[in-house]
């Protein structure tokens, strides 16, 4: 019971370093992750071309994409959907009010008057999205809908799932900036999204095999890092 309570806690702790991460990456405007470029491309555009009547927070955003990611993985597993998979969407609601608490009060005033403040935010974003994904992997304790919704169609396509998930942000870079560019959006695929491709994957790697080390010294039978 007492290493399921420090799991929880971890769980809890991934979901916030990761929705204020997030967070701040969007409150500096210099470019996000793929992903999220997606995911703020498509709130501008649902507010642009409902002529400003539909407006939604980033993190609300967010959850309709992970709640559409759920009904893909249901609509290929028909009878074999598992309901623990739906500890997915509980983690991506929970990381999206994050994410609307740190846009819009946590970090509603921070000082980005100056292009280098920009930067520097930017980065600190990057950094606990990092540790946030990180603690969440050696925590084993689920994780949030993308990475399995694109496993479940590479297992019935028989795809290699890293190329797979690669090829979704090479062509979110390439795409988006297309649309942005027709649409007259602003580009969301910047300078930041080069940060998040050079600075997140060696702190999540760093930070997840620090807290696997943790775990095998407390708990030796479970340090393998199962898939979700």
């Amino acid at each position: 019971m007492k290493n399921k309570n420090w799991r929880i806690i971890g769980l809890i702790i991934s979901i916030i370093m990761t929705g204020f991460g997030i967070a701040m990456t969007i409150k500096t405007n210099i470019g996000v992750a793929p992903y999220d470029a997606f995911n703020l491309t498509a709130l501008w555009l649902i507010e642009k071309y409902s002529n400003g009547k539909i407006v939604l927070q980033f993190g609300t955003m967010t959850m309709i994409t992970n709640t559409t990611c759920i009904l893909v993985q249901l609509a290929y597993l028909g009878k074999k959907f598992e309901l623990k998979r739906l500890l997915q969407l509980v983690l991506a609601y929970g990381l999206g009010y994050v994410i609307n608490f740190g846009v819009t009060v946590l970090f509603a005033d921070l000082p980005l008057d100056l292009y280098i403040y920009r930067v520097i935010f930017n980065v600190i974003g990057v950094i606990l999205l990092g540790i946030g994904i990180g603690l969440l992997l050696a925590i084993n304790y689920g994780s949030f809908p993308l990475e399995p919704t694109v496993m479940v169609i590479c297992e019935r396509y028989g795809w290699s799932f890293p190329r797979a998930r690669q090829m979704l942000d090479v062509i979110a870079i390439f795409v988006i900036p297309v649309v942005c560019w027709l649409t007259g959006l602003e580009n969301t695929i910047r300078e930041g999204t080069v940060i998040s491709m050079l600075v997140f994957t060696p702190v999540m790697k760093f930070t997840l095999f620090k807290v696997l080390a943790l775990i095998e010294k407390h708990e030796p039978a479970k340090t393998e890092v199962e898939a979700a």
